[in-house]
């Protein structure tokens, strides 16, 4: 694929319509290409900020149609010399990417206002609190990517220090990520898009999980994950509840995903 063919496609797979049949050639042309994946990634962003800034519209179908087509059709090898003029270099542009999200997607606080039900220190309990603000829209990646290796990054940056699990999921639209700290121990969150389903991981050191550790698991997830380092939780039918432990790692997963296509996903090499 050229860099001509991934322009006239780049639109479709920043709305998640590109054809399968062409799927893994643009991504992988992007793997190769700096400039092609800088293009993606900026425009990836500024949808992203589009999105958290301004409450969604229904339109007729017809009209969405009819908007649709006409941008694809006067998409033009314009917006490339445009982005090459003022973002000269993938350097350049990934830096003002980066500070786009930083300015716009401020590092989040968990309790930013009085909770009827306060949190405790229960992981699992967390991580569905957490779960429901990002799905409001409360709570937002300080940083995401088109690509793991830039949440890996960030997260070095943000100071944690131990092992983060990324996994590379196909079709993942994009990764966030947000770093942060409760009771002195170190958190790291992970978040992927994929399709219409978002994947929450919240990620701590198994080290800090002891006997007086501001934070707590129930005992049947103790116990599951002493034995087999998995556990599922039964108790919220709305969500798909997953934990183990790998690398040092706890990660406790809450997503909108049916259990099976979750769990594919997380244990797929």
């Amino acid at each position: 694929m050229t860099c001509g063919e991934i322009d006239k496609h780049l639109g479709d797979a920043i709305d998640g319509s590109l054809p399968r049949s062409i799927h893994k050639e643009f991504f992988d042309h992007l793997n190769l290409c700096p400039p092609c994946r800088n293009s993606y990634e900026f425009e990836l962003l500024g949808k992203s900020i589009v999105r958290a800034k301004v409450p969604r519209a229904s339109v007729p179908q017809s009209l969405y149609a009819a908007i649709a087509d006409q941008i694809r059709r006067e998409r033009t090898a314009t917006d490339k010399r445009f982005m090459e003029r003022f973002l000269p270099s993938p350097v350049v542009a990934l830096g003002i990417a980066v500070l786009a999200v930083v300015l716009l997607f401020a590092p989040p606080q968990f309790s930013q206002k009085p909770d009827p039900h306060p949190p405790t220190n229960d992981i699992i309990g967390q991580s569905l609190r957490n779960f429901t603000l990002i799905q409001s829209g409360e709570l937002k990646p300080s940083f995401i990517s088109c690509y793991p290796e830039g949440v890996l990054a960030y997260f070095r940056e943000s100071g944690v220090r131990f092992v983060v699990n990324i996994m590379p999921m196909e079709n993942c639209d994009w990764y966030g990520a947000i770093s942060s700290e409760h009771n002195g121990v170190k958190l790291a969150h992970v978040l992927y898009k994929v399709d219409d389903h978002m994947t929450y991981v919240y990620q701590m050191e198994t080290e800090a999980l002891k006997e007086g550790s501001p934070l707590q698991l129930p005992a049947a997830a103790r116990v599951a994950l002493e034995q087999s380092g998995w556990y599922t939780d039964p108790e919220h039918p709305d969500h798909t509840v997953v934990l183990w432990t790998t690398n040092g790692t706890l990660c406790a997963a809450v997503s909108s995903m049916k259990k099976d296509r979750l769990l594919a996903l997380l244990t797929h090499p």
